[in-house]
């Protein structure tokens, strides 16, 4: 029986390749209330599956060792909505939001920074980023939040001027008997230490729900890396990876899909 060379690479229809990811942006701060929207995988049900918004004062990176200002678990089922924080916002202040894909921190996936402003208090911020096409729910709680506001009709998702990140995965090649994958998790996350693994599945399929065809488990704490995942790809055939934030097949963060 031959031995597959390991240089020989399987041809990937790269065109024909998805990535998608958990998204939370800012639309809204006012001196009372923050306004946070959020884009998570298709098949997500947030509040089933405890996704939880967390809120840090006085900081640029999400902080694992220190207690949030304030924790949510969203209430709706919908993939994509708001979650609003009704606080006394100190405007001289940054912030941090950071979006999990269940109840604890660990399974954090993606952030979103606030920047100080030296605005009055009770002075709007609406440059920040919102749904391209707000839902019903985040009208409503911008109009909740300050009814005299003048908002603009559409805010553009991911446009956050200080910056945001989203948990995300690729494929750079395939040999026959592995794919590797290349991800990327927030800085500080301990993939190893919270259960994360990878999983593959054909097609593009329920990941919630649907077994994968082959799993493996990250085993380093370092957040960013490259680890083969052992499978056969078959050519002509479509598979997507994910990448899962705890051990749990609910806690999916983020997908690659594509042809072979």
């Amino acid at each position: 029986m031959s031995t597959p060379n390991p240089e020989k690479r399987l041809h990937l229809s790269m065109s024909a390749s998805q990535s998608r990811t958990t998204e939370i942006a800012v639309g809204f701060v006012s001196a009372s209330v923050i306004v946070c929207t959020y884009n998570t995988l298709p098949g997500n049900q947030p509040n089933i599956y405890r996704n939880t918004v967390f809120l840090w004062m006085d900081t640029e990176t999400i902080s694992y060792d220190a207690p949030p200002l304030a924790a949510q678990t969203v209430g709706g089922n919908a993939p994509s909505g708001s979650v609003a924080f009704p606080l006394d916002i100190q405007l001289e202040k940054q912030y941090l939001v950071a979006y999990a894909v269940g109840p604890n921190a660990s399974q954090i996936c993606s952030w979103a920074h606030i920047p100080a402003t030296t605005a009055s208090g009770g002075q709007m911020r609406t440059n920040l980023s919102g749904p391209a096409n707000p839902t019903g729910s985040f009208t409503a709680a911008l109009s909740a939040a300050n009814a005299s506001s003048n908002l603009p009709s559409q805010i553009p998702l991911g446009e956050s001027p200080a910056g945001s990140f989203q948990t995300r995965i690729s494929m750079d090649y395939g040999p026959p008997n592995s794919a590797v994958v290349t991800y990327y998790t927030p800085d500080g996350n301990t993939p190893q230490a919270s259960g994360q693994w990878i999983g593959l599945f054909y097609g593009p399929v329920a990941l919630y729900t649907t077994p994968a065809i082959a799993r493996v488990d990250i085993a380093s704490d370092d957040s960013t890396g490259q680890i083969p995942v052992p499978c056969t790809l078959l050519r002509g055939m479509e598979y997507t990876l994910a990448y899962f934030m705890s051990g749990d097949q609910t806690s999916a963060a983020a997908t690659f899909t594509f042809q072979t």
